[in-house]
């Protein structure tokens, strides 16, 4: 019987190896004398492409009487860095350009929470602009968030706020908590248990990295607790780890506390 060939037993070896190596990265080579083995991890690509594609929008501005459309450098000092978020000046100054000869222009491309956020800090100067489904081809990009510690400090809210929805709808299912009327000393109606009831709601925002509603927000909770309702909706936009954390948290405290999902979205919303 002849003895096992090297080479094929070789060439087997490499074959296994170039396999094993090949799951690994996206293209794996493997040379050995006179021969070059590839192969192309096909499994990682067709992942990546059975993936949903994240639905853009785009920011489009129009060109009205606002004085800012008689002075470009004005008009880009606003666009370019309005609120939380930055964008690229050639692209503000071609979208000027764009918007005075055609009536409107686009300037970025990306998820709809930065580009509400952009429609909101633009109609506070009294821009027109607006969010709108986002071309096929279109790519992101064309903008940055500004760095957090040079936010002003309402600016700051807001940009968590916002943060806090998209984290919320991107887990599928945004949650609430809800205080119900019990025997919490908080609970007692008077000014002083209202106070305690804010620190305890304090509390359980900072369990779910929250910022904590404000006072007008909370005084209409406590009235609808100890009111015909018996119960508010004291923190919204969770998503479900965050909304344990805050419910535990009021739970830890004596106070009656349950975690609900938050009305579904409609077209009025």
């Amino acid at each position: 019987m002849a003895p096992p060939c090297r080479c094929r037993s070789k060439l087997a070896a490499c074959a296994v190896l170039v396999i094993l190596l090949g799951l690994q990265g996206p293209c794996t080579w493997v040379q050995t004398p006179g021969r070059v083995f590839s192969i192309v991890a096909r499994r990682a690509s067709a992942e990546e492409e059975a993936k949903p594609k994240q639905q853009l929008w785009t920011l489009e501005v129009g060109c009205t009487d606002h004085y800012v459309w008689r002075d470009k450098d004005v008009f880009v000092g606003i666009v370019a860095d309005a609120g939380e978020w930055t964008v690229d000046l050639d692209a503000v100054r071609a979208a000027f350009d764009e918007a005075v000869e055609t009536g409107t222009a686009e300037l970025f491309s990306a998820p709809l929470h930065v580009v509400k956020d952009y429609v909101k800090e633009l109609s506070s100067y009294g821009l027109a602009s607006r969010a709108k489904e986002a071309a096929p081809d279109a790519e992101e990009g064309g903008y940055q968030r500004r760095d957090y510690k040079e936010l002003a400090p309402e600016i700051k809210e807001s940009s968590e706020e916002s943060r806090a929805i998209a984290e919320a709808d991107a887990s599928g299912q945004a949650m609430q908590i809800v205080v119900f009327k019990c025997d919490h000393p908080s609970m007692a109606g008077d000014k002083r248990s209202q106070m305690k009831f804010k620190a305890y709601v304090e509390l359980a925002a900072d369990a779910a990295q929250r910022w904590t509603p404000g006072d007008e927000a909370l005084s209409r909770c406590y009235a609808q607790i100890n009111g015909k309702a018996g119960k508010a909706v004291v923190l919204e936009n969770l998503t479900p780890d965050l909304a344990k954390r805050a419910v535990d948290q009021f739970r830890a405290s004596g106070i009656t506390a349950e975690v609900e999902p938050m009305p579904k979205k409609t077209a009025a919303n």
